[in-house]
């Protein structure tokens, strides 16, 4: 697996813990959210690039992840952005919750393609056909859901190892 992190210079020599800056606590936490949520072969395969940064996302988004919407073809590669702001722990939830989506593309548990009959984004889950990722409010999205029941514990499974 290929992890790339980078960040503002300012984030990066201010931020420690112990002794360990945030981009290596990052890096390390990809890697065991990666393992943790899929084969070592599969996660061997994938190339992860995480930004940190200030003004990318939403009001009151802390994390997203971005692939190609190509359906089932075979992704591996993938873009986390992060919130500059959110604390160490946060970051690291929220981290979580995007490599389990990064898994759920990576299996083809989820699949997102753009039709274009409509020019608007689709998504499948578990292989089955939903519709217009727009028409589903964001948590009733089934991906959505399962990322929020499960970033919890495998966040505290790298923060307790």
């Amino acid at each position: 697996m290929k992890v790339n992190i980078s960040m503002p210079r300012n984030c990066k020599n201010n931020v420690s813990t112990g002794g360990v800056y945030l981009d290596e606590i990052l890096e390390k936490a990809v890697k065991f959210y990666a393992t943790d949520l899929m084969s070592t072969r599969m996660s061997n395969t994938l190339k992860i690039r995480v930004h940190v940064r200030k003004t990318v996302l939403k009001k009151g988004t802390l994390g997203q992840v971005i692939n190609n919407c190509k359906g089932s073809i075979k992704q591996n590669e993938y873009l986390i952005t992060l919130d500059y702001k959110a604390f160490t722990a946060d970051m690291l939830r929220t981290l979580a919750h995007e490599m389990i989506h990064v898994a759920q593309i990576a299996t083809k548990k989820l699949q997102y393609r753009y039709w274009k009959s409509d020019r608007k984004l689709h998504f499948r889950w578990k292989g089955e056909e939903m519709g217009v990722l727009a028409n589903f409010p964001y948590k009733n999205q089934p991906h959505e859901i399962e990322a929020k029941e499960n970033q919890e514990g495998l966040f505290k499974r790298f923060y307790l190892k």
